[in-house]
């Protein structure tokens, strides 16, 4: 099997029956946004959890993803109303054998535990299989992380091993999963 890079921009625009997923422009970054990354709470097992952001910051973080065709950044919206939820991101990082990594943050408070992020996950899962033909999609878990867990493995992850110390939590290393997930487990 052989999939073909995109010449182009990595361009993901994905509906569900509450989100829509779509590639995030500079325009959509707020303050609001903004303070959930510096929320303690709710960054704290970012990879970007031990930066202090800023608008300006966060737009250079959205351009980094524009005019790539081996990665997207993707905006978790409200379908009815267009409230930003959260992120997604995939990583193609290696085209010859189809496999990306994949990330996902809720920053929103009082959506956590609704389902979005299961449905946002799932989406992009399956558009990911199905439409950019990848073979393989992984993700890195600090094994503390039980939500996001939880998440991985309800969306079929499975988990494939233990990083030791590997990923860096509030200055603390930390244990992490890898999962993975192959397009003939679904």
């Amino acid at each position: 099997m052989k999939v073909q890079m995109p010449e182009k921009t990595l361009s993901i625009f994905i509906k569900t029956n509450r989100l829509i997923l779509k590639n995030m422009e500079t325009e959509e970054i707020t303050q609001e946004y903004v303070n959930w990354l510096n929320d303690k709470d709710f960054n704290r097992f970012l990879s970007n959890s031990d930066f202090d952001h800023t608008k300006e910051s966060c737009c250079s973080y959205v351009k980094s993803f524009q005019n790539k065709n081996d990665r997207a950044l993707l905006g978790m919206f409200l379908k009815d109303s267009g409230l930003h939820l959260g992120n997604i991101t995939l990583y193609i990082y290696d085209w010859r054998r189809c496999v990306a990594s994949i990330g996902i943050s809720l920053g929103r408070r009082g959506y956590s535990g609704k389902g979005f992020s299961t449905e946002g996950l799932i989406a992009l899962r399956n558009h990911s299989f199905e439409e950019l033909g990848l073979h393989r999609l992984e993700a890195e878990v600090a094994c503390e992380n039980i939500r996001s867990l939880k998440l991985f493995l309800k969306s079929e992850f499975m988990i494939e091993g233990t990083l030791r110390r590997s990923t860096l939590v509030q200055g603390k290393f930390l244990n992490a999963y890898t999962l993975g997930l192959l397009n003939t487990d679904i």
